[in-house]
């Protein structure tokens, strides 16, 4: 019986939305990116190949999971930080026949122009702590070795130029071509390392149920229908699952 669904995603691809209207169903306690949301500093040191400080953290995890279950019958968690680091580490305490998997997609571009409007890329801190980045280890789409001495060197610049130390942060400094350029293909490798790394778990696990899907189709209750009837759930929507259906959520905009 699936008591737990985590989703796989890049994030900027309707998990939130997801989130919001799964919570509108009868028997379902869903999340987006509940605390500890696992991203940061542990996810960081995870991609570079140190697993502990994650490890440290999955007993709160745990604990926090089944505290939000009570006494549901399924705990959903849309947290895109999943297949980054702590989807790892739950199927070794979790077992897997219990642990479902909706795999989210949205197209590249949309997603690659969403993280941009919301300045979350490769080269900025916000990104650095929510994506994968080109110095993670062991990555399925190999990074030239120049290009990762060029990450350094240009995420670098980007925050001595955002810091206190920058003699020009009173006047508006436009963002070198080159640099932007750099962002847009290191978002669009994020996005395929992500599935790359959906595709790597869905062979690790082959046990754990999962069910891909997109956030066109999540416009529609039947597609609903059909991601609880493969997990063997009953859907009973509450009224307000419709009221929800098709809202577009999450249109943050950062200058």
């Amino acid at each position: 019986m699936i008591k737990y669904i985590f989703c796989i995603n890049t994030g900027r691809s309707g998990s939130n939305y997801l989130a919001g209207i799964l919570n509108e169903v009868e028997g379902i306690a869903s999340y987006h990116e509940p605390f500890p949301i696992m991203n940061d500093q542990p996810m960081v040191s995870f991609l570079r190949g140190n697993a502990s400080k994650m490890k440290e953290d999955i007993p709160l995890k745990l604990k926090t999971i089944e505290n939000a279950l009570g006494n549901q019958r399924c705990y959903v968690e849309t947290n895109h930080s999943f297949i980054k680091g702590f989807g790892w580490l739950l199927p070794k305490h979790i077992p897997h026949e219990e642990i479902g998997i909706i795999y989210l997609k949205r197209k590249k571009e949309e997603i690659v122009n969403s993280f941009y409007r919301v300045n979350c890329t490769p080269l900025i801190h916000n990104g650095l702590i929510w994506l994968i980045n080109p110095l993670m280890k062991n990555p399925v789409h190999k990074v030239p070795f120049y290009d990762k001495i060029k990450y350094r060197l240009f995420y670098l610049y980007i925050r001595i130029l955002k810091s206190r130390f920058n003699p020009f942060q009173v006047k508006r400094v436009k963002k070198p071509g080159f640099i932007k350029r750099f962002e847009f293909k290191y978002l669009n490798w994020y996005v395929d390392e992500t599935y790359a790394q959906g595709e790597r778990f869905k062979k690790e696990f082959p046990k754990i149920k999962i069910i891909e899907t997109n956030i066109e189709k999540l416009n529609d209750a039947s597609e609903f229908e059909k991601i609880f009837n493969h997990f063997d759930i009953p859907f009973s929507p509450k009224p307000t699952f419709f009221e929800k259906l098709n809202k577009k959520t999450n249109l943050r905009i950062i200058s």
